[in-house]
């Protein structure tokens, strides 16, 4: 064969072939074949090597491995690995309220987790020492301030009721204590049911001060204006002692935590916590102030120069005589003024600033010492006549005081009210009074009237005092004696009636 003629033919079956074989690969992406090789990868699709398919990367195609998963990295698979499992937290668990602790912000506070149940009376005298306002009220059903204390081994747990816009306050006090009652306090947060607890300490003057006290296991809420809590302590690790009064007190709370002067609201006489039947006596809700130890005896000097005094016997010296009663003021700056007071007494001396020396005084704001097992009790009171109410001492400071051979006396510094002269703001009639007192219930009792003086200024030391008791018998027989003098008289008009 002519080797042209070879040639020729050789040239065309290879234009024919080529042209085949371009054919192929420019309908690969479009052959249902091929579809369905991607998309199933069976075995027989995947035997059949057609050579468009073997030249014609598919880009999804050739990033899978194995025949299965070639023919199935369906796109919803690579991309979504479903929302479901994406979130993970299931919505019942998202929407149910996990209790935490508030994060302790001041000295002193503790957290608190929330209280689930009311507290109430039950147990008690069986398992719990209970003591409430009213008597025998039920936290759990009205109103009502208690305080219920349990024993646990070594500590106590303790349940505290009461109604407050601010705090209620559980204090515990040893006879004699120092350093400040024991005090446990649930306040109002401002996350709604939420409340907050601290730790004080109650000084002498009705002041709390935080304090890093041992607590656990406190619970808590508000509703409304009941605030309860509950949480453990040791008493006994603060103060060694077996009997501890206690108290219940309410105060204000402002939003940074400052906590305003308590108001109480009950107080006792020393209990044995361990024992839940003990007889619980409930006291006057008044504390009174312990006084610092006078270091220095009351003396007359300065008597009409530095400070105006009164006394019985006139000119007495309480520093060197047992039988002198003896008052003493001196301005220290307004209405402020330093007061000295004496009394030959085993219960209590008193003094008491009247605005008229004419009638017996009424609703008279009255200073008391008073002997408490030998150290001295400053207490406040209103003086009716010759009877003291007691009422809680307010800015009284500087309190000091002693207890010697029946006698006692005190200092103290006390701001008086304007007196109702328009001319003078310091005028007055000083009165002193002594009586019996009961360290145990805090009675102010029997008071007899010592001083009874014309009405004075204050501020004047050299202002001229008289006892009006022993310038005049007469006001003494009305003043020691008002309702027999009366008697008297009733029964000298009934004979005189009688004898007409």
């Amino acid at each position: 064969m002519d080797n042209r003629l070879v040639l020729t033919v050789l040239f065309v079956v290879l234009s024919w072939a080529s042209m085949g074989t371009y054919a192929q690969m420019t309908n690969t992406t479009q052959s249902p074949m091929t579809v369905n090789m991607t998309m199933n990868g069976t075995g027989s699709n995947m035997t059949t090597p057609m050579p468009g398919n073997m030249t014609t990367p598919v880009p999804g195609n050739m990033t899978t491995p194995v025949g299965g998963n070639m023919t199935t990295p369906m796109a919803s698979n690579m991309t979504t690995p479903m929302a479901g499992n994406m979130t993970t937290p299931v919505a019942s668990n998202m929407t149910t309220p996990v209790t935490t602790p508030m994060a302790p912000t001041l000295p002193g506070e503790q957290p608190v987790v929330d209280l689930p149940t009311n507290i109430s009376r039950e147990q008690c005298g069986n398992q719990q020492l209970c003591a409430s306002e009213p008597a025998d009220c039920n936290p759990s059903t009205g109103s009502c301030f208690f305080l219920g204390v349990q024993q646990n081994n070594s500590t106590f747990l303790f349940n505290l009721a009461g109604e407050s816009d601010g705090y209620i306050a559980a204090s515990l006090s040893a006879p004699g204590q120092t350093g400040g009652a024991t005090t446990y306090i649930c306040a109002r947060s401002s996350m709604g049911s939420a409340v907050r607890f601290f730790a004080a300490r109650l000084n002498n003057n009705n002041q709390l001060t935080l304090a890093n006290l041992p607590a656990s296991s406190v619970r808590g809420r508000a509703n409304g204006r009941i605030i309860q809590c509950t949480f453990a302590a040791s008493p006994a690790a603060v103060v060694r002692a077996s009997q501890f009064a206690l108290a219940i007190a309410t105060g204000p709370i402002d939003t940074s935590g400052t906590l305003g002067a308590p108001v109480l609201q009950l107080r006792t006489a020393p209990l044995d916590l361990a024992n839940p039947n003990a007889t619980v006596i409930r006291l006057p809700a008044i504390l009174p102030l312990t006084a610092a130890a006078l270091t220095t005896p009351i003396s007359n000097q300065g008597c009409g120069s530095t400070k105006l005094c009164a006394d019985e016997p006139d000119g007495c010296n309480p520093s060197s005589s047992g039988a002198c009663t003896f008052f003493s003021a001196r301005q220290q700056s307004g209405q402020t003024f330093n007061f000295e007071l004496s009394g030959p007494t085993n219960g209590y001396v008193a003094a008491a600033l009247a605005p008229s020396s004419n009638a017996l005084p009424t609703s008279v704001t009255a200073f008391v010492c008073a002997n408490n097992n030998n150290s001295v009790a400053f207490l406040s009171g209103l003086l009716n006549l010759t009877q003291i109410s007691l009422v809680q001492p307010v800015n009284i400071t500087s309190v000091n005081g002693s207890v010697n051979n029946n006698e006692i006396q005190c200092t103290f510094t006390a701001s008086v009210p304007e007196s109702p002269a328009a001319t003078r703001a310091a005028l007055f009639s000083i009165i002193v009074v002594t009586g019996n007192f009961n360290s145990t219930t805090l009675g102010v009792e029997s008071s007899n009237l010592q001083i009874r003086t014309n009405v004075v200024n204050l501020t004047d030391p050299t202002a001229n005092v008289t006892n009006l008791l022993t310038a005049n018998s007469s006001s003494t027989a009305i003043a020691f004696h008002q309702p027999v003098a009366l008697t008297l008289l009733f029964t000298a008009g009934v004979l005189g009636l009688t004898m007409l």
